[in-house]
């Protein structure tokens, strides 16, 4: 399946599930190299996206597509973000900021991301 048919695919049943499917923020701060000029480190780059996402917020622990969940943690159905999410992003769904611990990129080709976020 082509990528393009794969993101239409996504789409269509996330479009299907309704209100089971929640807009999500994804937020990555990367610091920049030493600069000279402050002495210490340069500033901080923000890189945000939005996306939607199917959450799974009462999880137990256990395994989630091969990524270890520990109690409390939520496991999210990601999808629709214009970066693929990786470990220390801030994810925000329903007001609720988690930070990114595991992600699998389920589909290939950054269609589909299963994260642990606690």
């Amino acid at each position: 399946m082509e990528t393009t048919e794969l993101k239409a695919a996504v789409r269509r049943i996330f479009d299907l599930a309704g209100d089971a499917i929640r807009p999500v923020a994804l937020l990555r701060r990367e610091p920049q190299d030493y600069d000279p000029a402050l002495a210490g480190p340069g500033a901080v780059v923000e890189h945000s996206t939005a996306g939607r996402a199917h959450v799974e917020a009462k999880w137990n622990g256990g395994d989630a597509e091969g990524l270890e969940v520990r109690p409390g943690e939520a496991v999210l159905w990601l999808a629709d973000v214009v970066f693929a999410p990786r470990p220390g992003d801030l994810v925000t769904i329903d007001g609720v900021t988690r930070r990114v611990r595991r992600v699998a990129n389920i589909a290939g080709a950054g269609v589909l991301f299963v994260v642990v976020a606690g």
